[in-house]
C-alpha cells in the first residue's frame, strides 16, 4: 500500500513506472524530418528573415500585376486608324482620332483600333 501511495504522490521522483513523463512520447513523420533538416545546419527556419521575405514577395506580385497592366492598357494609334475607348463604368465611348500612344486601365476601359480606310469595293459597270 505504501508502493501505490508513492508512486502518486506529487513528489514523486521522476523515473518511476507510473510517471508519464518518463514514457517517450510519439513523433510524427514530419517532426522527425524537420529535426533532420535543422541538424544539418543549413536549414533553419528561426533565423528567416520573414518581414523581409514577404515583403518582397508582395513586392515581386505588385510589380508583375503593373507590368500585365502596363502591357494591357497601351493602346498605339497609326496613320489610316481611329480608336475608340469604351468606358466600361459609364457607358460612354470617346473617339481618338490623333496618331499617338493612348494609356488605360484595362478593367475599367476598352480600346478598340478601327481602319479609317473603306473596304466596300466599288462596281464597275
Amino acid at each position: 500500500m505504501t508502493d501505490e501511495t508513492n508512486q502518486n504522490a506529487p513528489g514523486a521522483s521522476p523515473g518511476q513506472p507510473g510517471d508519464e513523463a518518463s514514457r517517450p512520447q510519439p513523433t510524427s513523420l514530419g517532426r522527425r524530418f524537420l529535426s533532420l533538416l535543422r541538424s544539418t545546419g543549413i536549414f533553419d527556419p528561426d533565423e528567416w528573415p520573414v518581414r523581409k521575405l514577404l515583403g518582397t514577395a508582395i513586392g515581386l506580385c505588385l510589380a508583375i500585376f503593373l507590368l500585365a497592366v502596363a502591357l494591357q492598357g497601351v493602346a498605339h494609334v497609326r496613320e489610316g486608324q481611329v480608336g475608340v475607348m469604351v468606358n466600361n463604368v459609364t457607358g460612354n465611348l470617346g473617339l481618338r482620332e490623333r496618331v499617338g500612344y493612348y494609356c488605360f486601365c484595362p478593367y475599367l476601359a476598352r480600346f478598340y483600333l478601327l481602319d479609317k480606310t473603306s473596304s466596300v469595293p466599288t462596281l464597275i459597270p
